[in-house]
């Protein structure tokens, strides 16, 4: 099922509070303690959903499940949720 880009952006940046890198791409930095711990990025493009293919690209890049990523953007996930993923793979403490 694909997801709203605007959705996803809004997901990345206000749920996570990652930070915009902006290059040739869109790079969403999340950091904990201060430190990068993970990254994904999305186009500049006019893209006004992404597909599953992309969807499990970005969810690889957060170091999350497909279905984990698509409900952290459905907003049944959260950014505590997020952190316990994190903590489950020794990514956090």
């Amino acid at each position: 099922m694909p997801l709203a880009a605007r959705q996803v952006k809004q997901a990345l940046t206000g749920k996570l509070e990652c930070e915009i890198d902006e290059t040739h791409h869109h790079y969403y930095v999340y950091r904990h303690n201060g430190e990068i711990v993970t990254k994904t990025r999305m186009s500049h493009g006019r893209e006004k959903e992404i597909g599953n293919f992309l969807i499990g690209k970005m969810a690889d890049q957060l170091k999350v499940s497909k279905s984990f990523f698509t409900e952290l953007v459905t907003c049944t996930k959260s950014h505590e949720d997020y952190c316990d993923e994190l903590r489950s793979v020794n990514l956090i403490e």
